[in-house]
C-alpha cells in the first residue's frame, strides 16, 4: 500500500498507528545497530528532510513534516507496479498519486519493479534509507550491507539495486514527482502534527532507552 504513515494512522485507527511506530522504530534500532550508527546519527550521506522529534512542541508541531520524500517515491514506483501492499485507494493522497502518476505505469522503473521486484513488507522503507537526495535525483548511501542483506525473503541484491536506483532517478525527473511533493507539504504538516499529538505522546521512550536507542533523536521522525 502506498501511502504515508499517516496516512495508515488515519486509515485503520489509533490502534493501527501504534503497531505501526513499534515496527517502524524496532526496524530502523536493528538497522542502525547493523550498520554501525551511532545514536542520534543518520547512515552517511543521507538526507535529512524532517525535523527531530526532540525539536517539536506545541508551538512548532503545526510546521513539522515528518514524511520523506525518498520513502514517498519508492513506495510510489512499488503501488503503480501492482504491489498489493501498496495499492490501496483510500485518502486523497492516495487519489492524488493515481491520477498524477498513473500514466507512468509503464516506464521502465515501473516494469523492472513489476517483473523482478515483487517484494513488498519493508523492502521500500530498507531502499528509502539507504538513498541520499543528489542535484539530479537520488544516489545510494556508501554502505549498502544492510539493504542486501537477505531478511524475510527480501531480495534487495548489489545487482538490481544500481539498476533500480538508475530508473528511479529517470522517473523522479521525468514524472516531476518533486514538484507533487511540495505541492502537498500542508497536508504531511497536518498529518505529522495529529501523528505527534495522538500517537507519539503513548510512547513507552524508557523501554527504548533501554534497549540502546533515543527516542528524541531523529531516528524517530523518519517515517
Amino acid at each position: 500500500m502506498h501511502d504515508t504513515f499517516s496516512n495508515r494512522f488515519v486509515a485503520g485507527g489509533k490502534s493501527f498507528a501504534h503497531a505501526g511506530i513499534i515496527f517502524i522504530a524496532l526496524f530502523i534500532l536493528v538497522m542502525f545497530a547493523s550498520c554501525g550508527a551511532e545514536d542520534g546519527e543518520l547512515p552517511s550521506g543521507t538526507e535529512t528532510q524532517s525535523r527531530g522529534i526532540s525539536d517539536i512542541n506545541d508551538q512548532n508541531a503545526a510546521q513539522a513534516n515528518f514524511v520523506d520524500k525518498r520513502y514517498e517515491l519508492v513506495s510510489l514506483i512499488f503501488r503503480l507496479a501492482g504491489e498489493e501492499s501498496h495499492s490501496t485507494m483510500i485518502t486523497s493522497y492516495q487519489r492524488d498519486l493515481q491520477t498524477t502518476f498513473g500514466s507512468f505505469d509503464a516506464h521502465p522503473v515501473v516494469a523492472y519493479t513489476r517483473q523482478n521486484l515483487r517484494f513488498g513488507f519493508d523492502a521500500v522503507l530498507r531502499m528509502a534509507a539507504h538513498l541520499e537526495k543528489t542535484d539530479k535525483g537520488f544516489a545510494l548511501v556508501s554502505n549498502i550491507d544492510f539493504l542486501v542483506t537477505p531478511l524475510c525473503g527480501i531480495r534487495w541484491t548489489r545487482e538490481n539495486v544500481p539498476h533500480f536506483v538508475k530508473l528511479l532517478n529517470d522517473f523522479y525527473n521525468a514524472s516531476g514527482f518533486a514538484a507533487f511533493f511540495e505541492r502537498h507539504i500542508v497536508y504531511f504538516e497536518e498529518h505529522t502534527a495529529r501523528f505527534i499529538a495522538e500517537v507519539y505522546g503513548d510512547v513507552n521512550h524508557e523501554w527504548f532507552r533501554q534497549h540502546g536507542l533515543n527516542p528524541d533523536s531523529n531516528h524517530f521522525s523518519r517515517m
